[in-house]
């Protein structure tokens, strides 16, 4: 008898924890005896996967508990804006409100790691018996780019990025590579009081995706600064909901 979709999950978490490099990814399996998709969410700079632990364990217990989340940890690397401190980013970031002359070194190796991943949980989920397996990327700020870059890119397309105040950084270079994935929808939040990561990028980076014919992006502002507000959550727990076909 072949094993089935959640056992090699069980082994791909093994391999993600005892691989050298990334600290292990966090996985919250589905609390109920379904598995409808996965979402795959990507933190902030210096944070790590378990600093949205209680945030997706919540979003499990009110409604979405058919819905296997995935939290990975970025890498550690010295960040140049931070005083070269070391700390878990996707990238190097040289000042927190100019992306015009930024690098963003390491944005690629990420890429390639979060592709890597939603490629993953795709086949994990066809081998559950899935026909239409759907995977969703959410990110917070840094995690935020990294899903836009990531998820737009990933072919065959994902069901859903949601972008939690975020940015999108011309280095990323994106033209041409997301025409497949125009028709995914796109969550945009950002806090008008933001002043890491300033109304100014969130405002470009949806710009730069309606301009290149992403047309399908819901998006909200917050009178709140660099943060996660509670209606920012009401508005992604029922976006989720819509993309997982749930009540």
């Amino acid at each position: 008898m072949g094993r089935s979709g959640r056992e090699k999950a069980a082994d791909a978490e093994r391999r993600r924890t005892t691989d050298s490099g990334p600290p292990p990814d966090l996985v919250l399996e589905p609390t109920s005896d379904e598995w409808k998709g996965t979402v795959v969410f990507l933190h902030g700079l210096g944070d790590t996967g378990r600093g949205w632990r209680d945030v997706c364990e919540t979003l499990q217990e009110e409604g979405l508990g058919c819905i296997r989340f995935v939290l990975p940890t970025a890498e550690r690397r010295p960040v140049t804006c931070n005083r070269g401190a070391v700390m878990p980013a996707w990238h190097d970031e040289m000042a927190c409100d100019d992306l015009a002359d930024e690098t963003c070194a390491g944005i690629h190796d990420s890429n390639r790691r979060i592709t890597r991943l939603i490629a993953e949980e795709r086949g994990l989920l066809v081998e559950e018996g899935d026909t239409a397996p759907k995977v969703v990327v959410c990110g917070f700020s840094q995690g935020a780019c990294m899903a836009v870059v990531s998820g737009l890119q990933s072919d065959p397309p994902v069901a859903g990025v949601a972008c939690l105040s975020g940015y999108l950084p011309p280095v990323a270079r994106i033209e041409g590579k997301t025409a497949h994935s125009k028709a995914v929808p796109i969550l945009v939040c950002h806090g008008v009081r933001d002043t890491l990561c300033p109304m100014q990028m969130c405002t470009d980076a949806k710009n730069t995706l309606a301009a290149l014919g992403h047309a399908s992006i819901e998006y909200h502002e917050y009178d709140m600064a660099h943060e996660f507000h509670p209606s920012e959550y009401a508005v992604l727990k029922a976006w989720l909901k819509q993309r997982f076909a749930l009540s």
